[in-house]
């Protein structure tokens, strides 16, 4: 997949908003099971909540223990009460839940997916409601893996700033049970070519067109306003 690089800004006037970290809905699990997978495949975890999206992960046919941040696409718990068989079937079929699994988040179609129960092993990853005092490095824009060293760090005074690949970037951020917003992020006007002179300006896109986060203790998820994943971070190590 090839990546189309904006040109770069020198500062990024305009706030970035970002809807509240994503939690399973209040009707729905918090974790789930793969079923209906025959046990020699695989159930694919894409960029969009369709299978057009770009495959960024594969969860085992019968893994348990996957991560629920949400659905979209199908029946409210009031309509599901009501629907028929036929009805319910449907709606599983175009329904697409973002879910986490192996340090990868992606959306697979619920049609696979039943409620599940959480896992067992001790250094499974945690669903992280605070980002305060947590440092992430840029893995993957739309799916596409990243050579150069972009990364992110929110600060418990309501700040944030980090690296684009190339320039450095800072701002307030703010918080509240409704949103986050980021901005105006300053950054410096470095000039530089190779992977991160590219880099830099998707990320930045990246970061202005995010409306929502998933993330757990080791990845952190941005989210666009049509449910597309715009990259995906990783915790660096200690932080």
């Amino acid at each position: 997949m090839t990546l189309s690089f904006p040109t770069r800004p020198a500062l990024i006037c305009a706030a970035i908003f970002f809807a509240p970290l994503v939690h399973a809905t209040a009707d729905g699990p918090d974790y789930l099971r793969v079923t209906g997978v025959a046990s020699d495949d695989v159930l694919n975890m894409r960029t969009l909540p369709s299978v057009r999206g770009d495959i960024v992960g594969r969860i085992p046919a019968g893994a348990d223990g996957v991560m629920s941040f949400g659905c979209v696409g199908g029946l409210s718990f009031g309509e599901w009460q009501n629907a028929t068989a036929e009805e319910r079937a449907a709606a599983a079929r175009r329904t697409w839940c973002l879910v986490g699994h192996d340090r990868v988040i992606g959306w697979s179609s619920e049609r696979y997916l039943s409620e599940g129960n959480p896992p067992e092993r001790a250094d499974a990853a945690q669903r992280l409601t605070d980002l305060s005092e947590t440092e992430w490095v840029l893995r993957d824009l739309d799916g596409t893996p990243v050579e150069a060293e972009a990364w992110l760090r929110f600060e418990p005074d309501g700040t944030a700033g980090g690296n684009g690949g190339c320039n450095r970037f800072s701002g307030r951020y703010d918080s509240s049970f409704t949103q986050m917003s980021f901005g105006p992020l300053a950054m410096t006007k470095r000039a530089c070519s190779g992977p991160g002179g590219q880099v830099e300006p998707a990320f930045m896109a990246a970061l202005a067109n995010s409306r929502r986060v998933a993330a757990t203790d080791q990845v952190l998820a941005l989210i666009g306003e049509d449910d597309r994943l715009l990259a995906t971070l990783s915790r660096r190590e200690g932080r």
